[in-house]
């Protein structure tokens, strides 16, 4: 899609110079400069990382619902949005949510490792044969799931 604009863009410039000054050479050229800014920040929220929460900051931000789960969503939708009127916002909800992706993943490699590894200890008490102690390193796994659950809040 943005090959295509670039296209149109590049054709716009070719016309001939008579034309230039027609009113609708200016609304073609605005609709053209128009797409050149947008298609970055459509292509932003086409991104893996832009969630449900993102969308409605969007949302939030242009007052104008988006039927981004709807099956019948397209990108007309987001043109009626108007996004250049909220570029910067939108591009600032879209790089936060990359971050947030990329934070998300790290934690959850952190700790999805640190627990494939541990272990506990259940061992049965002299003369017993059901377990019933828990040995081992009992401190530092408690605390490992307190900063864990801290970290994932």
């Amino acid at each position: 899609m943005t090959d295509a604009v670039e296209q149109f863009a590049k054709d716009c410039i070719k016309l001939p110079a008579a034309l230039k000054s027609e009113t609708a050479y200016k609304d073609l050229k605005k609709s053209i400069d128009d797409m050149t800014e947008v298609l970055p920040i459509v292509k932003s929220l086409a991104s893996d990382a832009i969630r449900d929460r993102h969308w409605k900051e969007i949302m939030d931000i242009s007052k104008k619902n988006i039927p981004y789960d709807s099956e019948s969503f397209m990108l007309k939708d987001i043109f009626a949005v108007r996004l250049l009127d909220f570029r910067d916002d939108v591009e600032d909800i879209a790089e936060q949510a990359v971050k947030q992706l990329k934070l998300e993943k790290q934690l959850r490699d952190e700790i999805s490792k640190y627990w494939e590894d541990a272990e506990i200890k259940i061992v049965p008490l002299p003369g017993k044969e059901e377990p019933s102690i828990i040995t081992g390193e009992i401190s530092e796994i408690t605390e490992k799931l307190e900063e864990h659950m801290m970290q994932l809040n």
